[in-house]
């Protein structure tokens, strides 16, 4: 049940994004065919490369990341974020810029989700 709530929360807040993203010239995010169902499939996957995918990135960029005392995770994320990008046909990010902004809010919202989470 808490992945569920966690998984709509977090779609909730893709769709958001995609709306704010609509605002923006040009827009940050655009979608091939209006299917929000490809909303929860990037979920999936940057759910999926969260858990998989960035423990082993961090362990091998460790030292990068001790020199520039943690500043390296925001290029983690934004990569993990383009491998869903990429993985996910439908879905696009126009620029690098918008895939940082992305990143950037879209660890902000999850820590907020997990903190008010707890059991």
């Amino acid at each position: 049940m808490n992945l569920i709530v966690r998984l709509f929360l977090l779609v909730a807040f893709i769709v958001g994004f995609y709306i704010f993203g609509l605002e923006q010239q040009p827009p940050l995010l655009t979608i091939k065919n209006e299917d929000y169902f490809t909303f929860v499939k990037f979920i999936v996957i940057l759910m999926l490369l969260n858990a998989f995918v960035k423990p082993i990135l961090k362990l091998i960029t460790l030292p990068l990341s001790c020199i520039t005392l943690g500043g390296f995770a925001l290029v983690i994320n934004v990569v993990i974020v383009l491998m869903a990008d990429y993985y996910s046909p439908n879905l696009e990010f126009t620029s690098y810029k918008s895939a940082f902004i992305f990143s950037v809010t879209f660890s902000i919202f999850s820590a907020l989700v997990h903190y008010f989470q707890k059991d």
